[in-house]
């Protein structure tokens, strides 16, 4: 397998179907790295028809990622709210880092709000890449959340949380008091 072909690698994945998930994760990796957007077609095929390895979804994505498909978006965000993802949540909010996904700007906010620190600190990475660009409504949505959970840090005494949410509600105010002028 040429590590530099993505036609190589995918006449590897495609002729090998009984590989090992590890193999196959490499293979994707390496089908991302090439930087060609020959690939997108298979691996967009695999990001919706694979229903079965977590892992290897997540790998997909990064490399749908790496090659900024916005249309793989909508997927993507299917997975992450998925329980079943939800140990690996993080690489998916971290492919959709370099795409257009402004739209789920209030799941950003809940996941920052009840995501493990992985989730939370790439949710906090997607807030802050579109909070400037929310309508007035939405941002008041996202203050109530954030208001609502730091409420909920104050009575459980956990201070290391409720500094950073006490942040990205600060973001958000700034941005609602910037749309009243």
């Amino acid at each position: 397998m040429k590590e530099d072909n993505v036609n190589d690698i995918i006449e590897y994945l495609v002729n090998n179907p009984n590989l090992e998930e590890p193999a196959i994760v490499n293979a994707i990796r390496a089908i991302g790295d090439t930087n060609d957007k020959l690939a997108i077609p298979y691996l967009m095929d695999m990001l919706v028809n694979i229903d079965n390895s977590g892992y290897i979804l997540q790998t997909v994505a990064i490399s749908l990622g790496k090659l900024k498909v916005d249309a793989a978006v909508p997927y993507i965000m299917n997975y992450v709210r998925k329980d079943e993802f939800k140990e690996i949540r993080g690489g998916f909010l971290y492919a959709l880092i370099k795409l257009n996904c402004k739209k789920y700007f209030i799941d950003f906010i809940d996941l920052f709000c009840n995501g493990s620190f992985n989730v939370r600190e790439l949710s906090y990475l997607l807030i802050e890449k579109y909070y400037l660009e929310e309508d007035k409504d939405e941002l008041l949505k996202a203050y109530k959340k954030l208001e609502s959970k730091k409420n909920e840090l104050n009575k459980s005494k956990i201070s290391d949380n409720l500094a950073f949410v006490s942040k990205v509600q600060k973001m958000i105010t700034t941005s609602i008091d910037s749309k009243l002028v």
